[in-house]
């Protein structure tokens, strides 16, 4: 049975609490903070969190901004009242999505299906930079300061939320680095274990659906 991703919802509103958690009991496992220890602890037992962040809270501020430093591979969901200021300021800081607290069923879950996607993509690419890690070689001072194509990888997707496009380059760079004139990166997902061609270089269809 596949473990459904772990999500939390910082609010002290409980009818809003028992109403994310059924609109999102088939697509992640919903647990309710509602103080920031209990957030603080779901961080600690989860390496990744999608997180619900409820903008009536006084300190959602705070709360965001330790988030984005301690957790910065969290994807982060504001619900708050609409052009209210608080909907309107986090708008700029970079967080996945705002929705309006009221928001129906379909736009919620619409919202949280993408961000899930979302967090399941920074995961990998966070797996890629450890297992890089791993395998790397000891190499000289001059040359280990240098990054690891993964961890490469992985900074340029956090800065522009487009892994299409970093896959992308990342293929034309290396094809034109190794002298080949084919090339291509197939991924896989928690929600499906296939791997999936996801960006190429002048592959072949049949390649492609590999």
């Amino acid at each position: 049975m596949t473990r459904l991703p772990a999500c939390a919802l910082y609010t002290k509103d409980d009818e809003l609490a028992r109403r994310i958690t059924g609109l999102l009991k088939t697509l992640a496992a919903v647990q309710h903070a509602k103080t920031a220890r209990d957030l603080e602890n779901l961080f600690q037992s989860n390496l990744a969190l999608l997180l619900f962040l409820d903008l009536r809270r006084p300190d959602w501020r705070e709360i965001l901004a330790h988030v984005q430093s301690a957790w910065p591979d969290t994807v982060v969901v504001a619900l708050g009242i609409l052009k209210s200021e608080p909907v309107l300021e986090i708008a700029s800081a970079g967080i996945f999505a705002v929705e309006d607290v009221q928001a129906d069923r379909t736009r919620l879950q619409a919202t949280a299906t993408a961000a899930l996607k979302q967090l399941a993509l920074v995961q990998q690419l966070r797996e890629l930079e450890e297992n890089s890690d791993r395998s790397s070689r000891p190499a000289p001072v001059a040359e280990s300061l240098a990054p690891t194509p993964s961890r490469t990888l992985y900074r340029s997707f956090r800065n522009s939320g487009n892994l299409d496009a970093v896959l992308q380059n990342m293929v034309e760079h290396a094809a034109e680095s190794l002298g080949i004139m084919r090339a291509g990166i197939f991924l896989r997902t928690q929600a499906d274990p296939t791997f999936r061609c996801r960006a190429a270089l002048r592959c072949t269809e049949s390649c492609r659906a590999l």
